[in-house]
């Protein structure tokens, strides 16, 4: 049985992530509704932080040779001290065009990046071959180049590179610089999944979540999910956190639902702070922490999190949790609102109607934001344009 929610709040509970590769891409889908979300909104929120070189892949040991190394080359066979000095100087090659990619003892330059890549790449080095193909993808130091990112990509993928192999079914799954095939990019996320890839481990749990060119799967999803969360997979803790949640693929666990959110919120993730915030209003897996429940809603809405921004407005025109202060409410109500949340506008609506909070009362604002929340279908904001003698906009 799922928990309810504060009476006052009607808001939507957890949300879960539906990201789809090392290019970090989110969609927000709700498993648990009490009412409905755009998940339009929370797709495009994201999309600045996507395709930085080393996002998808797992930190390489190598290091830059030291003097005690290349002391015991020398007392190697000369062929063999030969091999090991060229491998030596390749990944220096490839260090160098990390420190220019990250400005790290050098001023950043992504064509200076792009160049020690290259040379790199070119004599077989699988790292410098991903962030080559990453900057082709980004068009980063180097002019956007969908069909030369996929060349390197596959290049670092028959060296069994892992993050290539999930880039790969990325860019079948978006239909970059190749037909879009989703049967052919789950291939490709489940052999990264099955090469250990984190990314490659949350995309095919979420292909199963969300039955994208598979048959649908909670338990599946449950799976590899938790396998990448095990690797610190943020939004692979959200995701999961939501099966537990809703008992989804998994027996339901409050408690657990919460740790991994607490996990990922803590790591600085939006929507994991907001579920967190939801959890501790409500009691839900945690003790009930009202000032608890406001830290996280603050956390995650001034990540621009419309859900929190909401929450987190309303906390603070009941004055639960936090000192009461309509003001403050007023602004939260707006920017959620902005963003086509129907809770929101319906309070937005409310506070120009009663002109709370420091708002003018304003009928044709009141109107206005009514209409935006009825239009979502949002009850109460129907009820308020009846009782403003406005004809309700059908939803839809």
């Amino acid at each position: 049985m799922s928990a309810s929610l504060p009476e006052n709040s009607k808001r939507n509970p957890f949300h879960v992530y539906v990201a789809s590769g090392g290019v970090i891409l989110l969609v927000l889908m709700v498993l648990s509704v009490w009412w409905t979300d755009s998940p339009e909104d929370d797709y495009a929120r994201v999309e600045t932080r996507s395709y930085t070189a080393g996002d998808n892949r797992q930190e390489t040991t190598s290091e830059i040779p030291d003097s005690a190394d290349v002391q015991q080359d020398r007392e190697s066979p000369p062929a063999q001290q030969q091999i090991t000095a060229a491998a030596k100087d390749v990944e220096m090659q490839y260090r160098r065009g990390q420190q220019y990619l990250r400005g790290e003892g050098v001023s950043a330059n992504a064509e200076e990046a792009a160049k020690w890549f290259r040379r790199a790449a070119e004599q077989g080095h699988a790292d410098a071959q991903y962030d080559l193909a990453v900057l082709y993808g980004n068009g980063q130091g180097v002019p956007r180049d969908y069909t030369e990112a996929l060349r390197w990509l596959h290049k670092a993928a028959e060296q069994d590179q892992a993050a290539a192999i999930n880039e790969i079914g990325r860019f079948y799954d978006e239909g970059w610089g190749v037909a879009q095939n989703i049967a052919e990019a789950i291939k490709w996320y489940r052999k990264a999944a099955d090469h250990g890839n984190a990314w490659g481990q949350f995309n095919l749990g979420l292909s199963y979540s969300t039955g994208k060119g598979i048959q649908q799967d909670d338990a599946q999803a449950a799976q590899w999910y938790r396998k990448a969360a095990a690797q610190n997979h943020v939004y692979a803790q959200t995701n999961l956190g939501q099966l537990y949640q809703d008992g989804r693929g998994v027996t339901q666990n409050y408690a657990q639902a919460a740790q991994l959110y607490q996990r990922a919120a803590e790591a600085g993730d939006a929507m994991a702070q907001a579920n967190l915030g939801i959890m501790y209003e409500g009691g839900h897996g945690v003790t009930q922490d009202l000032a608890q429940a406001a830290r996280w809603y603050r956390a995650a809405a001034e990540q621009g999190n419309r859900i929190a921004q909401y929450n987190f407005g309303v906390l603070l025109e009941t004055g639960k949790g936090l000192p009461q202060d309509l003001a403050q409410a007023a602004k939260w109500y707006q920017k959620s609102a902005t963003q086509g949340h129907a809770g929101a506008q319906n309070a937005l609506g409310d506070f120009y109607d009663r002109g709370m909070g420091g708002m003018p009362k304003d009928r044709a604002q009141a109107i206005a934001w009514y209409s935006k929340a009825s239009a979502q279908g949002r009850k109460d904001a129907q009820e308020n344009l009846k009782r403003l003698g406005v004809q309700a906009e059908a939803e839809g």
